[in-house]
């Protein structure tokens, strides 16, 4: 009979659990068994987000190396032409030099004119706002001037008296 029961008897451990379980459970087993499905649905749900999260990651990613890319290359052009700029600089100021020099030269009366007047009305704003400034900055200049002119006109004040006293005499 033993042999009869292990012939018709196999082993198999899944089913044999399932049995024990259904025994032991009862109508547990179908509750544990519908939330164990509910489970296994949520997870595999939340693997196929997780998916669609990478996907979506490195989608953004390649947009991210996409955009670094150009920025990259926009730096590079920017510093291309800053270099290309820095080098002319000394350019542009000696052509400028030279041309404002030939300016000078060539249209020296014109050019004393064209800044005399706006040196002038300067100068006369200056001395309107601040006297005692510009008396302090220009009596080293005009001292000396002045001190000249002064005895040049007392030199001829008395010659001109030393004359008259020798015609009335």
């Amino acid at each position: 009979m033993f042999n009869e029961l292990s012939a018709e008897a196999t082993y198999d451990p899944q089913s044999d659990l399932e049995r024990v379980r259904a025994i032991l459970l009862g109508e547990d087993n179908r509750q544990l068994k519908q939330l164990a499905d509910k489970s296994q649905l949520e997870l595999e749900k939340a693997r196929d987000e997780i998916v669609q999260l990478n996907q979506l990651q490195a989608e953004e990613i390649t947009y991210l190396r996409a955009e670094l890319q150009q920025l990259q290359e926009t730096l590079a052009s920017i510093e291309s032409l800053k270099a290309d700029k820095s080098e002319l600089i000394p350019e542009i100021q000696e052509a400028i030099s030279n041309i404002t020099e030939h300016g000078v030269k060539s249209q020296r009366d014109d050019m004393a004119k064209a800044f005399g007047a706006i040196m002038a009305e300067s100068t006369r704003i200056q001395i309107d706002e601040d006297r005692e400034e510009m008396i302090q900055a220009l009596h080293p200049i005009m001292l000396p001037s002045i001190n000249s002119a002064v005895r040049d006109a007392i030199r001829e004040f008395q010659r001109q008296v030393d004359e008259r006293i020798k015609q009335a005499r």
